[in-house]
Order: structure tokens, then sequence, then C-alpha cells
């Protein structure tokens, strides 16, 4: 993502991250093989840095996501995030959708 991130992308940020619970991701493939992983990458994440792309969560950090198969016609939970009102996200864009439309800026 150019420019600089307005949410880390952390361990801590993922995992207090809503995404995996989102509608829009819900009956992703792509997105339920990661999940399955995502402990792992977790843990790798910590001992090495960022693990972007393999992670089905933080996309206001990290951006869009890689799996083809999410259905944005499903509704957007971002607003009822932790990291969205932490990081103060209603005021920055885009506003919603960071899965599709790129992390926060």
């Amino acid at each position: 993502m150019a420019g600089p991130r307005v949410v880390p992308f952390t361990p801590e940020v993922v995992r207090a991250c809503l995404c995996v619970r989102c509608p829009v991701q819900a009956r992703s493939r792509c997105v339920g093989g990661k999940v399955e992983k995502l402990e792992v990458v977790l843990g790798a994440m910590e001992r090495e840095g960022a693990a972007e792309g393999e992670v089905p969560k933080a996309y206001c950090s990290q951006g869009t996501a890689t799996c083809p198969d999410l259905d944005y016609n499903e509704p957007c939970i971002c607003p009822g995030c932790p990291i969205f009102s932490r990081y103060d996200l209603g005021g920055k864009m885009p506003a919603l959708y960071y899965c599709r439309k790129g992390g926060a800026k």
C-alpha cells in the first residue's frame, strides 16, 4: 500500500479484527483455507514480520483481499470492529469494504 498506514499491520491488530466474521467473506473457500492456517501465519508474523496476503483479516491495514471469491453484495461489518473505532476509520478513506477498496488512508 502506498503511503503511511493508518492502521499498523501487527498480530495484535489481526487478532482484534472482525473480518473473519464478515458476511462478505462467509462463503469464500479461499478465506476458509487461510483461516485454517491463521494461527501458524500469526506465529510466523510475530517471529519474522508481516505476512500480507496470507492473513484473511485487517484489510484496513494490509489492503485489498487476495481471495477472488468474496461477495461484495453482503453487508460490511467494519463499523462494528474495535479496530475501526480505535483508529477512527470513519473519518478516513475508503470508509468501508477495505477488502475490496484497499487500506485506510
